[in-house]
């Protein structure tokens, strides 16, 4: 009798560190396309909210997993503004209003129960009031 308490117990107490030690993050995951449905190849998106901010590394076919302290830890549940900084000296790859999360136009809710979350990126451009392609370069011919 008093092993199957001693057993309850554990179990009891297993239970409470699993679901107790839990962050409460949500794993987000997905594919960044462009609008015709080509992959990006390679880059960091950034997730910016109230809460807090997250990032995610994206993969050469387009695919990516958000972290919101360590990569790939998931994020917190909420509202988040989604941009693709310009990290390098080269040509941009997504339009100048979605390389800033105060300008971007996607936005995404990280809820329970969804795990993918597809993004679709404009080209250099073709974002709304994007004429030069690039922030502080001048206007492409």
């Amino acid at each position: 009798m008093n092993t199957h308490k001693f057993g309850l117990l554990l179990l009891i107490v297993f239970c409470c560190c699993v679901v107790g030690c839990s962050n409460g993050n949500i794993t987000v995951k997905g594919q960044a396309t462009y609008e015709d449905g080509t992959p990006l190849n390679g880059g960091i998106i950034t997730f910016e909210s109230e809460v807090g901010a997250g990032r995610g590394n994206i993969d050469k076919n387009g695919y990516f997993v958000a972290g919101y302290v360590k990569e790939r830890d998931g994020l917190p549940p909420g509202t988040y503004k989604v941009a693709m900084p310009m990290i390098s000296f080269g040509p941009p790859v997504v339009a100048a209003n979605q390389m800033s999360p105060q300008s971007t136009d996607i936005t995404i809710t990280v809820e329970k129960g969804k795990k993918n979350y597809d993004l679709v990126f404009k080209k250099p451009g073709s974002g709304e009031g994007d004429t030069s392609g690039s922030p502080g370069r001048p206007p492409r011919p």
